[in-house]
């Protein structure tokens, strides 16, 4: 399912979904998890999030991407994500989603930090 908010693109480690507005439940919240749901049917893959263009996440995109991590793990992938905001950087560590997130400045940063870890 594509959708205008999301962008997707394949770097030589990882696919990287640049994300934008705000992800709050609606069709924008189903299309990420249709997209995550697709890309962690692959045997193994890798995934930055993008969240620099995001202005507000709320529990459902948290659902979505615990959901796909849960998934994709299983498997040996991984999710990261780069570019947070000081509102959805304090979502993350109140939730402690940085404890199961890599968290990076931006995706340059984030693939810097996957080679690293190879």
């Amino acid at each position: 399912m594509k959708h205008e908010q999301i962008e997707i693109r394949e770097e030589l480690t990882a696919t990287i979904l640049s994300l934008e507005g705000q992800f709050v439940g609606g069709d924008e919240t189903d299309a990420l998890r249709d997209v995550l749901r697709d890309i962690s049917t692959r045997k193994t893959a890798d995934i930055i999030v993008d969240l620099t263009n995001v202005s507000y996440v709320n529990s459902s995109f948290i659902s979505a991407l615990l959901a796909a991590h849960a998934s994709i793990a299983r498997k040996g992938g991984t999710i990261s994500v780069c570019g947070l905001n000081d509102t959805i950087a304090n979502i993350f560590a109140v939730s402690k989603l940085n404890l199961i997130f890599a968290i990076s400045g931006d995706v340059s940063s984030a693939l810097a930090d996957r080679l690293s870890k190879q």
